[in-house]
């Protein structure tokens, strides 16, 4: 696991065991879970559902706008803000914008990546390009711009919950 996660760093590795003493030591390949011997069937889809929402290094987000369609990593994409009907979608290299409601974005996020979460009516961040987070606030940076946002009240136990569960593993 260790010479896989050199060579290809964004591998997601799942170890399967009947030997929970070994548990410590992959510590060092950041392994996404552990599946116990013998194995259920609700562990193993649980475990490569998250394994396939992990993998956000090959999903991309497609939007059209007037000049054409368009595909985006969503690696790239450090967040989404709502302003009225249009979507801004801020990415290392800069803004796009397009048309669309947040609830739909955030519907589609879901269905490719775990690193997005809601933290406001208008405001969807990737949690890659998070720097610091705090109880009302959240600072993003990413290579060209950083972004400081209010965490809504509405929105601050799902905020924490996320961060909580995502930071534990």
């Amino acid at each position: 696991a260790a010479h896989i996660r050199d060579k290809y760093p964004g591998t997601v590795v799942i170890f399967i065991t009947g030997h929970e003493q070994y548990v410590y030591d992959s510590f060092k390949v950041q392994p996404l879970d552990f599946l116990r011997k013998p194995l259920r069937r609700e562990n193993v889809e649980s475990t490569f559902l998250r394994a396939l929402k992990q993998c956000d290094i090959m999903p991309v987000w497609e939007y059209s706008s007037r000049e054409g369609l368009y595909q985006v990593p969503l690696a790239e994409v450090c967040c989404f803000i709502s302003d009225k009907r249009m979507v801004k979608m801020q990415t290392r290299k800069g803004e796009q914008t397009f048309y669309g409601k947040l609830d739909d974005t955030e519907k589609k996020l879901a269905l490719r990546s775990v690193n997005f979460i809601r933290i406001s009516k208008s405001v969807i961040i990737n949690m890659r390009y998070v720097r610091r987070i705090g109880y009302r606030t959240v600072r993003l940076e990413s290579d060209e711009a950083s972004w400081e946002f209010n965490i809504s009240q509405a929105y601050r136990g799902q905020v924490r919950k996320y961060c909580i569960d995502m930071w534990k593993n």
